[in-house]
């Protein structure tokens, strides 16, 4: 039933699900809660998994599986996971983030996978002298040695070095506000598995130039002007929270729409949208697109029209 209810199960096995939840009230009404718990789940950052996994998720290149799947669909961990790029790859792992890892090495590492296909759990028994040679060896690895890190993710990638697509779109005819409005932004977050080439990304600005309704709530600043201000110095691209703090500061940034791509051979396949308080960091609201690029508007057009008039 829970794989059932994740999405999980191959569309045969979904079919054969469904048909016996058409005769059985009973498993319709456990279906309708897991659903819920799972929904729960994916939204409350309390209930998944633990930093340092998530670190290590991104360390390892983005691995497809149970944890990537719970990180696209929960706009907490994909922020944590974005944060924690540049250090993954490029910098000393973050010292509250080793604390965090410490904090767990006197445990067992039971990678407890039910077919579920759930995360692994941390369970409270005393370390064998093995589990403590492979704790040992790991923390070593991911301390010592980052650069070994790179290796995992595979020929041909490029690291980042920054968390949002640029572009020169400066959104010509879009509406401006006829009062003073605060201020907001769009930054795109290019696949970093399947990037898309900066054609598309400019097309996409483009095809998020604010309309009368947004202009009635914000002053939206255009891709060209943040470009401008990166490259002038002024705000920080290498992770997301001195984007934010330099948006706010420099460029008076109240909010911030982050659009992250998803795609496959260079198409765009979804996006997770993610509205946040460049003030506090704060997730104001979430949603996912699927087939961004359909539609006259296009969905992500719409979408993002939506979110950013949302309350």
């Amino acid at each position: 039933m829970v794989p059932y209810c994740e999405g999980i199960l191959s569309p045969e096995q979904r079919a054969l699900v469904e048909e016996h939840l058409k005769e059985c009230p009973e498993c319709s009404e456990d279906a309708a809660s897991f659903k819920g718990i799972i929904s729960a789940l994916r939204i409350q950052r309390t209930c998944g998994p633990a930093p340092w996994q998530i670190y290590e998720w991104v360390a390892g290149g983005r691995p497809h599986g149970a944890l990537a799947e719970h990180v696209r669909d929960c706009p907490e961990c994909l922020r944590e996971a974005e944060e924690y790029e540049p250090a993954a790859l490029n910098e000393p792992l973050p010292a509250s983030l080793w604390l965090d890892m410490r904090a767990h090495l006197p445990r067992t590492l039971e990678a407890r996978r039910s077919g579920t296909g759930g995360f692994p759990r941390l369970r409270g028994h005393r370390l064998s002298i093995a589990a403590v040679a492979i704790a040992a060896i790991v923390t070593f690895a991911v301390v010592f040695i980052p650069e070994r890190l790179n290796i995992i993710r595979g020929p041909g990638l490029p690291k980042p070095t920054q968390i949002a697509a640029l572009s020169s779109e400066a959104w010509p005819d879009a509406f401006k506000p006829k009062a003073i409005r605060p201020k907001a932004t769009v930054l795109i977050v290019n696949d970093p598995d399947e990037p898309v080439s900066q054609k598309e990304i400019d097309a996409l600005y483009k095809s998020l130039e604010p309309n009368m309704d947004v202009a009635e709530r914000y002053d939206m600043v255009a891709p060209a002007r943040i470009k401008e201000a990166s490259t002038e110095g002024k705000v920080d691209l290498a992770s997301r929270t001195a984007a934010l703090k330099d948006l706010a500061e420099r460029l008076s940034v109240e909010t911030v729409l982050f659009v992250r791509l998803f795609a496959s051979k260079g198409d765009v396949k979804s996006a997770q949208l993610e509205k946040v308080d460049a003030r506090s960091n704060q997730l104001l609201g979430a949603t996912k697109v699927n087939e961004p690029t359909a539609g006259s508007p296009s969905n992500l057009a719409s979408s993002v029209s939506e979110l950013l008039r949302a309350q």
